[in-house]
């Protein structure tokens, strides 16, 4: 009984807060989309001005390289920026509220198509790819994970000017481990077992290491002078297509409240993500000829590898640990002390990202990289009774029934230690719907159709099951892997056999949010992120990655946005003293001087 109302008062507690704040955030976001949404600009067609750089998208990617335009642009270069969502407020910078922008204005809200090999557990085996639909993109919707995976992650399929040393020569972005928000890491790890996995070359355990600034999101757009008098920022502008004379990007088309505009530009910066960019390229039409084709593109350029080499990290293992103490009540979010921690202190709940420790391991000693990953937090996903997170990952109600709401309520509670799978087998591809580029477009990861990833996230879990037994600090909070008889599909399997694990694999499988490899450096675009076989055309942003980094891709991101901006800025110096191309990278009297 006790149980039973406990559960109704976090359901109604949780329904109207969340209620409230999406309704705060439809107002605010209408409010912006009828206001000035024009930064720097009286009319929304540039057809009649040509600006030096066009950036498109301003995530972790576009941010970086506005960043590094206008810093020391001595040459006065001007820059368009264009924002398909709107612009940020403060209330978005509390860390807290970043898995409540789901499933509002400010989330593009992709899915997959059906997958058949993984997302059982899933509303029509779909998953729900979230990604930012705002200045800054999505990293005002992730976790804020600042990881720089491994060194030996640059393997041959990388060019050799792109190595693990150019985190310390390019990046400028702030990042720290957090305070432990919990006892969690105390009785995860003894003290003295912490590493630094940010150095590249170990594995172990650490506290989240965050872009992260006095309890607030330090996002990328906050990188952006956005009063520099070179910078327009156009949002709530849908840009289409890229246009051409010849072979030659000159701007972009783009949308405002339905109507369509153009703006030029000498170079073009794609930084839409690894779903939009691609998007764009295909609808620019540059792409696999027989897709164009079949969607009445005119071909500009047969590019095959635009869209394919799609790769996520999936992971499986939310509210899988089940503990006979409760790390974060659902009622905590109500406690007045959180509230007067973080206006006076800038500590507490709101400040908290939800990740509380992170961990790079191998499930094979002479493994090269790590192949899994930790993403421990502590709690789990039915902490809010299933108004939210139930939702936002689009779990079947017989799952959610079956699994997340039978957990004991005799004074224990979860949390989660999620097994990411780093380095996927499987790839999947983004392609065209329609000819209409208004249409999203059709996202298939293909996840675990290679049983070799199926194998190693098993693996992964055995890890899991090896920490809770010989971990004597966990052993004494009753620390035990929920293993469920009743998850829909797999009731046939021996309880923690081998067929039973990959049928959970199979079933509760989740994106990580980290999609890469559309734009691959080597098939689409070339060390320098340019567009092969076009002139004046880059891309810069997660859609680059030839392979998945061991870690969040959130860091190398903002790599690829330094060295694109960096690049640009290199090369307009050397067009600037006529000095021979092929020596601006190794000639001092061509290299520019921060």
């Amino acid at each position: 009984m006790w149980s039973q109302l406990n559960f109704c008062c976090v359901y109604l507690i949780y329904s109207c807060s969340y209620t409230v704040f999406v309704t705060v955030l439809y107002i605010t976001n209408f409010l912006y989309s009828q206001s000035s949404f024009l930064y720097g600009a009286n009319n929304v067609n540039f057809t009649h001005i040509t600006f030096d750089y066009i950036v498109v998208g301003s995530g972790s990617g576009g941010s970086i390289v506005v960043h590094e335009l206008l810093r020391n642009n001595t040459r006065n270069h001007s820059i368009l920026l264009i924002e398909a969502g709107s612009m940020s407020y403060s209330l978005l910078n509390l860390p807290m509220v970043a898995p409540l922008l789901q499933r509002t204005p400010y989330d593009w809200a992709f899915q997959t198509v059906p997958q058949n090999d993984s997302c059982w557990g899933l509303q029509n085996q779909i998953s729900k790819w979230p990604r930012g639909k705002i200045l800054g993109g999505s990293s005002r919707l992730n976790y804020m994970v600042y990881l720089r995976g491994h060194r030996n992650d640059f393997d041959s399929s990388w060019p050799s000017s792109w190595q693990f040393s150019d985190f310390d020569q390019y990046s400028s972005v702030s990042y720290a481990p957090i305070d432990p928000f919990t006892p969690l890491s105390h009785h995860l790890v003894p003290e003295d077992q912490w590493v630094d996995l940010n150095q590249g070359n170990v594995t172990g355990y650490m506290n989240t290491p965050l872009t992260r600034s006095e309890g607030l999101r330090s996002c990328c757009d906050h990188y952006i002078d956005l009063e520099n008098e070179r910078l327009t920022v156009l949002t709530e502008a849908f840009v289409t297509k890229v246009l051409f004379e010849d072979n030659t990007a000159v701007g972009v088309e783009y949308e405002v409240a339905g109507s369509k505009y153009r703006a030029r530009g000498n170079t073009v910066i794609l930084s839409a993500g690894a779903v939009m960019s691609p998007h764009i390229l295909l609808h620019s039409g540059i792409g696999p000829r027989d897709q164009l084709k079949q969607h009445k593109i005119p071909v500009l350029l047969d590019s095959p590898g635009v869209g394919q080499n799609l790769q996520d990290h999936i992971g499986v293992g939310v509210d899988n640990v089940a503990i006979n103490i409760t790390l974060v009540s659902p009622f905590e979010v109500l406690n007045w002390r959180h509230s007067w921690d973080f206006f006076t202190k800038r500590e507490g709940l709101w400040t908290f990202g939800g990740v509380e420790l992170v961990a790079l391991l191998k499930t094979d000693p002479s493994l090269s990289v790590p192949d899994i990953q930790f993403m421990i937090a502590p709690m789990g996903i039915s902490i809010d009774a299933g108004t939210g997170f139930r939702h936002s990952f689009g779990f079947k109600p017989e799952v959610w029934n079956s699994y997340f709401q039978t957990i004991d309520g005799s004074g224990g509670s979860v949390f989660s230690i999620l097994v990411v799978l780093l380095h996927p087998h499987s790839k999947g591809s983004i392609s065209l719907t329609s000819p209409d580029p208004n249409e999203p477009p059709r996202i298939d990861p293909r996840y675990l159709t290679d049983r070799r990833d199926v194998e190693t996230l098993i693996k992964g879990i055995r890890l899991v099951q090896d920490l809770l037994s010989s971990n004597p600090r966990l052993q004494a909070l009753n620390a035990t892997l929920r293993i469920s008889t009743t998850i829909p599909g797999c009731e046939a399997h021996p309880i923690d056999s081998h067929p039973y694990w990959e049928c959970y694999v199979r079933t509760l499988s989740v994106t990580s949010y980290h999609p890469i490899g559309t734009c691959a450096i080597g098939t689409v675009v070339d060390s320098h992120l340019q567009v092969k076989g076009v002139r004046n055309l880059y891309v810069g942003d997660a859609s680059v990655f030839p392979s998945m980094p061991s870690a969040n891709t959130q860091a190398l991101t903002i790599l690829a946005g330094h060295k694109l901006g960096r690049h640009l800025k290199y090369l307009a110096y050397a067009q600037s003293v006529s000095c021979p191309r092929l020596f601006m990278w190794s000639a001092k009297c061509c290299l520019l001087e921060d």
